[in-house]
């Protein structure tokens, strides 16, 4: 498959039984991020919406409808990819009105996720703490070639709770300096109302 920023992008496509087992599983660990992002932010939009009635009886009217600010009580997800009520569209939307824009696509995104790593998150993570043969049981399920492969339901999910922490740290430093940070999937944006962008963020080197 053909990569925006130029060569292939290598996907691999499970068998049906195993799809089928993934898919069960990312909507299972989907939940599980709904339940523990309502117990921490219970007044979120998320749960509780505030959105006008739209004019068409349309599912994508309504998300557009959601306000969508850098706050925790209104947007517990900075991840917009592969996440319930997030889209291509209201990750754009953290950035409209904006003068700069920067976008990263991080290179072999996936790859970087191996199956250890996706074991020891699932043992260590408080949110989980799962006992180790289920945590190596969901790392079996999940990873192809000891790694999360591209191409698997589950995949981007897996990767959405490991980089949450990660999440947290790039959002606090674009905050510091006034900018705005999302991401959807390998693809990391912060955007700034400023003519340059703060040189902490992002600066050119001749």
């Amino acid at each position: 498959m053909n990569k925006k920023s130029g060569g292939q992008r290598i996907i691999n496509a499970p068998s049906e039984d195993l799809k089928s087992l993934q898919s069960a599983l990312s909507k299972l660990l989907l939940d599980c991020i709904d339940e523990i992002n309502n117990a921490k932010y219970p007044k979120s939009q998320s749960f509780s919406p505030k959105m006008r009635s739209p004019k068409v009886a349309d599912h994508t009217a309504e998300i557009l409808k959601i306000k969508i600010p850098n706050s925790e009580v209104k947007q517990p997800s900075l991840s917009h990819g592969f996440v319930r009520k997030r889209s291509i569209i209201t990750n754009a939307m953290m950035h409209i009105g904006k003068k700069n824009v920067l976008n990263i696509d991080l290179e072999n995104f996936f790859d970087s996720f191996n199956f250890g790593r996706v074991q020891g998150f699932f043992i260590k993570n408080k949110n989980f703490q799962l006992n180790p043969i289920i945590a190596t049981m969901i790392a079996q399920i999940a990873c192809y070639d000891k790694k999360l492969p591209q191409g698997s339901p589950c995949s981007p999910v897996i990767t959405n709770l490991i980089t949450h922490s990660l999440d947290i740290r790039l959002a606090s430093l674009a905050k510091k300096y006034k900018c705005t940070y999302s991401r959807y999937a390998d693809d990391i944006t912060f955007s700034t109302r400023k003519s340059l962008f703060p040189s902490q963020i992002m600066r050119e080197e001749s």
